[in-house]
């Protein structure tokens, strides 16, 4: 998704932009395809050398001017081929991974991001650190005059746990949800494309003792946003986007990449951190809710002051940085 806002935004400015894969599951496809990008399957097992050569042919084939790679498989060796063949890189990162970096830009938009945690790189190389640089969806930047309702009686849940969950933490946090005293509720689901346990969800959900409403693959997540009184998350990229919303939110670590994000969020009082997935206590997942739901009508009015870290403009900052590096050179 953040390789989206930023294809977005390079199109917005007149550019095209090819999407390069070994796998790009159908809906996905049809995402991409809508937005008018070009898709191009690759043969090489990711981050390899022969993944390099193989996109920096394609890169050639389609006058790419940059390529972007976010994953934590794309290393030195990697990214040194890349920049042998004479395109310009940037990297989307969360925690240093590779070691030495030749990258011609390195974006990591996560709070806490800092250049300690990149001591070898090329003289070359722009570090494009924290929240500033958070990259929004078009849909989230439209809503950039938005200001939230706040309501006297919450009571409107949205959970979204990202577009696969292997581990099926959407059922947990249901029955979590569902335990005594969060009976008066409304709870809105959103299940990702990729999601392989949906029958399961769907009958946890109907187990509820309150209305849920499972959307697959919404139209507006930003409405979805809009629509709530608070949500349950994975503490991904969604809490950027919970910030932007100014919605009050619990958030559970889905890999330990996020674990930064969440506790960094929770210090500041901006979400709940629900710990790692792996041990997910549904008492945990309750007892949250209940502390979102009773905060008062002041105390929720304060979660819009959030959007101070994400303006929105976080990838219209990274292509303007591109943009100086194409006058360099």
């Amino acid at each position: 998704m953040r390789c989206l806002a930023l294809a977005q935004a390079w199109k917005d400015l007149g550019g095209t932009v090819t999407f390069v894969s070994r796998e790009a599951p159908g809906s996905s496809s049809k995402r991409l395809v809508g937005e008018g990008i070009d898709l191009r399957s690759l043969q090489s097992i990711p981050g390899t050398v022969e993944d390099a050569q193989e996109t920096a042919r394609i890169a050639r084939t389609r006058n790419g001017s940059w390529i972007v790679v976010d994953g934590y498989h794309f290393g030195s060796q990697y990214q040194e081929t890349i920049k042998n063949y004479g395109f310009r890189l940037l990297c989307l990162d969360d925690f240093g991974h590779a070691g030495h970096y030749y990258a011609d830009i390195v974006v990591n938009q996560n709070i806490g991001a800092d250049r300690a945690m990149y001591p070898a790189h090329e003289d070359y190389t722009d570090l494009l650190l924290g929240t500033s640089y958070v990259l929004l969806r078009r849909e989230f930047r439209s809503w950039k005059s938005y200001q939230r309702e706040i309501g006297q009686v919450p009571r409107k849940v949205l959970l979204t746990i990202g577009g696969g969950d292997p581990d099926n933490v959407t059922s947990r946090v249901i029955e979590g949800i569902s335990l005594p005293g969060n009976a008066d509720l409304s709870l809105v689901v959103i299940v990702g494309p990729h999601n392989p346990y949906l029958d399961q969800v769907r009958s946890v959900a109907a187990r509820a003792p309150f209305p849920v409403h499972i959307i697959e693959n919404p139209e507006s997540m930003p409405g979805c946003m809009a629509w709530a009184d608070l949500a349950v998350s994975g503490a991904g990229s969604t809490c950027w986007e919970l910030l932007y919303m100014g919605l009050p939110a619990a958030v559970i670590q889905l890999a330990e990449n996020q674990r930064p994000i969440a506790e960094g969020l929770a210090g500041l009082g901006a979400v709940i951190d629900l710990g790692p997935s792996r041990a997910l206590d549904p008492g945990r997942v309750a007892g949250a809710v209940r502390t979102l739901l009773a905060l008062t009508p002041e105390q929720r009015k304060a979660y819009p002051g959030y959007r101070r870290l994400i303006d929105g403009d976080g990838a219209i900052r990274v292509i303007a940085k591109m943009k100086q590096h194409e006058g360099h050179r």
